[in-house]
């Protein structure tokens, strides 16, 4: 039992490593002074992604993604990925600028009778949390998020809510998150990719 015990910790130290991410991904300059491996990045979270098991990360650019990996650093902090897979919702704004106004359009997508709860923060967790009853890591930071709404999703093409208010200048390069809590027909619950924007 005590040569067991050592083995155990070990077991559990990392498991607690690791870190499961729901954003969307690019890919990574070629030429990096980290020197760590890492090919993507996530667009919003902004972790560097070695590929580790999973191997290429290209068919997984652009689209909603949870990642699942170990944090380490060399160089540059980075993840590397033991495991990677589309999501079936999607979530991101757009924001458009006039001389007199700023609108914000938010979109969604996803299975047939999903209903969003919209979040909206201005600074994201240190670590991602879990929210159960919902499967999922929240990015949000509570302390400093609101509840937009309840929306249901239309779709990649058409916004399920807009806000439109005049032009105010201080708001011109703050750094906005936004993530939903998707509540499915089935009655089961998890959380959107989180998404980033700016005006």
């Amino acid at each position: 039992m005590k040569r067991l015990m050592p083995v155990l910790f070990l077991a559990a130290a990392a498991a607690a490593q690791q870190v499961t991410i729901r954003d969307t991904i690019e890919a990574l300059p070629p030429i990096s002074f980290c020197q760590d491996g890492a090919t993507h990045r996530t667009i919003c979270t902004n972790q560097r992604l070695r590929p580790g098991a999973v191997g290429n990360l290209v068919p997984f650019e652009g689209v909603p993604v949870e990642i699942t990996g170990t944090p380490g650093a060399i160089t540059c902090a980075f993840v590397t990925v033991s495991s990677i897979a589309v999501q079936a919702n999607a979530q991101f704004a757009v924001t458009t600028t006039t001389t007199t106004t700023m609108s914000l359009d938010f979109f969604g997508d996803g299975p047939a009778g999903d209903v969003y709860l919209l979040f909206m923060g201005l600074r994201l967790q240190a670590a991602p949390t879990m929210f159960p009853p919902f499967t999922g890591p929240v990015h949000l930071d509570p302390a400093g998020s609101w509840f937009v709404g309840l929306f249901v999703p239309q779709g990649a093409t058409t916004p399920y809510h807009s806000l439109t208010f005049p032009f105010t200048p201080g708001l011109i390069g703050v750094d906005f998150f936004d993530q939903a809590l998707t509540l499915h027909s089935s009655g089961a619950g998890e959380t959107t990719v989180v998404d980033c924007f700016a005006f």
